[in-house]
């Protein structure tokens, strides 16, 4: 059964990673086509790092009303963590825009990371009205 679910996993990597280079053409896209909106475009990714991730995990398994939040998926995917984080700074890379730059969001204090996200808001907005003067 192991080995089923891991041929499945592997299918859908691939299945993904063939729709990766489609999904950021039409990112950069997005961006472009929004740049004559009336708001401003913010792309906005909030992360902690892997010692809070367990953390949160270790607290979600203890805390009653917190266990529907975790699953054995969330430990598969987290064996997987330095692969995503290649996949992110590649997405990084190839799809920041001066139009609409990644706001990258440290979230290991989530007090912080929403205020941070907060001024993410506010920085645009102020950039978008400011170009109206």
């Amino acid at each position: 059964m192991f080995e089923a679910a891991e041929l499945g996993s592997q299918i859908e990597k691939q299945e993904f990673q063939a729709e990766v280079p489609g999904l950021r053409v039409d990112l950069v896209n997005l961006q472009y086509e929004l740049r004559e909106a009336p708001f401003p475009v913010l792309i906005v990714l909030v992360g902690d790092d892997r010692e809070e991730q367990a953390r949160r995990f270790a607290a979600r398994e203890q805390t009653p009303y917190k266990k529907y939040k975790i699953s054995s998926e969330d430990y598969r995917n987290r064996d997987q963590r330095p692969e995503y984080e290649r996949a992110i700074n590649e997405m990084l890379a190839r799809t920041s825009t001066d139009l609409a730059p990644w706001r990258l969001v440290p979230a290991n204090d989530k007090r912080f990371a929403r205020i941070d996200v907060i001024r993410a808001v506010c920085d645009g907005l102020e950039r978008m009205l400011g170009d109206e003067e």
